[in-house]
């Protein structure tokens, strides 16, 4: 609760405080004292007081930023409130966690902050502050450049960010796409707040709330994180005959890189001999590859499929010697792998 505006009293300012001095210069000097809370009805106060450091007031007391302004008025706590929230801009603009990725929505985060980091302990007010901002590709917003981007124009932003969305593929200057790792520029201008809500360095309550601050800002355009590369990873044949039962197979397992879901075709053959010259069976078909959601930028595991050769065991018997190889996605062949018919039963 603001403390009134008359019959003010070093008690009051004390008790608001948490300070048990009742001392003017003391009290106005304490740590404890939101620089931003003032809000007496004398402008030269106000001026001279709000947003003032300890240091800032200190210097004011004794004469040195104000000459002849000697000595602390109890007066500047009139209108007092403690817990008042004031916000500042911080000009380094963030992609958010899910705009590291070419393909996905880019997304920055221009942060709106505390105008002292001890603001986070008192009751929060959320407050709107109205913004517009340019968009550029070299770092020049000089008269007449820069693109106003139309659906940030007097847009309102809070507490901790105010979001930009940027189309990489459409951006805002009607230009061509933005290439991956390529730069632009952002040019934040902070229209207006409702008073004694900003904060500028050096600037008075009246002067920061309305506006004309700008700030700017470089974003790196992210690139696409996935290499869609697919290879070729074990391949195992199984060949038994038993008990008038014959398993002649290939299992092919693929690893991939990939952004969506894939089929890859899949040729597998076997063959008595190692230059496939003789007695060759070929089958065709497509291993279903996963897109790759746990370490894009990496071949991982993603599919796998079992290529059954059910007409073999007419040219094979057990002791023979089966050579195999796989080639995936129309490209080049395999190393020969080579396995023995057995007449052992394959494990459960």
């Amino acid at each position: 609760m603001a403390l009134p505006n008359t019959n003010i009293s070093t008690s009051l300012v004390g008790q608001a405080l948490g300070s048990g001095s009742r001392d003017v210069g003391t009290l106005c000097t304490h740590p404890n004292v939101n620089e931003f809370g003032f809000n007496t009805p004398d402008a030269t106060q106000m001026s001279n007081y709000w947003g003032k450091t300890v240091q800032e007031r200190i210097e004011q007391g004794n004469g040195y930023l104000t000459p002849g302004a000697i000595g602390y008025p109890i007066g500047v706590f009139r209108g007092y409130d403690h817990n008042w929230l004031t916000f500042k801009a911080n000009n380094f603009g963030e992609k958010s966690p899910d705009s590291n990725d070419y393909y996905k929505p880019l997304i920055i985060q221009f942060p709106i902050q505390f105008a002292k980091a001890s603001m986070s302990n008192m009751p929060f007010v959320p407050v709107g502050h109205t913004f517009s901002v340019y968009f550029n590709r070299v770092n020049n917003f000089t008269a007449g450049n820069g693109t106003l981007m139309p659906e940030y124009t007097n847009v309102t932003g809070a507490y901790p960010y105010m979001e930009i969305n940027v189309s990489i593929f459409n951006p805002p200057d009607g230009g061509s796409a933005l290439a991956e790792n390529s730069t632009f520029y952002l040019k934040v201008v902070h229209n207006s707040s409702p008073e004694r809500r900003w904060f500028i360095s050096g600037e008075t309550h009246q002067t920061a709330s309305a506006g004309g601050d700008s700030y700017v800002f470089q974003v790196t355009v992210p690139n696409d994180p996935y290499t869609y590369v697919i290879n070729l990873g074990t391949y195992t044949g199984i060949f038994v005959e038993y008990n008038m039962t014959y398993t002649y197979s290939v299992n092919v397992n693929i690893n991939a890189d990939l952004r969506v879901d894939t089929q890859v075709p899949v040729e597998v053959q076997i063959s008595k001999s190692s230059d496939f010259s003789v007695t060759v069976f070929t089958q065709t078909g497509t291993i279903s590859c996963l897109k790759n959601t746990t370490s894009p930028g990496t071949a991982v595991p993603s599919g796998s499929g079992l290529f059954s050769f059910p007409t073999a065991h007419k040219s094979f018997i057990v002791g023979d010697t089966v050579y195999y190889r796989v080639k995936i996605n129309n490209g080049n062949y395999s190393t020969v792998q080579t396995g023995t018919v057995v007449d052992t039963p394959p494990l459960d």
